[in-house]
């Protein structure tokens, strides 16, 4: 997919799932911006220790934190803020 732009029928909400994701969190995201017909990129963040945050909202990506633990909870916590017909979430290792 990447190499090439993607655009959806109409824009896409981008959820990403990380915790401590600092050194790898900037290219995800902005990879993600410049090949996707992102309405909004949000990362959902697991209590990082770390800049992750810092990272993600330099790159224009909107914050929510999780409840609990887990990349189930972030996901959980994803499915809440869907207010569009095409989601696209993403762990940012995969």
């Amino acid at each position: 997919m990447f190499g090439q732009r993607y655009e959806p029928a109409q824009p896409a909400n981008v959820f990403i799932a990380a915790l401590n994701e600092e050194e790898g969190i900037g290219a995800t995201i902005s990879e993600l911006s410049e090949n996707l017909n992102a309405k909004r990129i949000l990362v959902i963040d697991g209590h990082s220790q770390d800049r992750t945050v810092e990272v993600a909202k330099d790159q224009g990506a909107e914050i929510l934190y999780q409840d609990g633990k887990g990349k189930g909870d972030a996901l959980a916590k994803a499915i809440q803020c869907m207010s569009s017909d095409v989601e696209y979430v993403r762990h940012h290792r995969c």
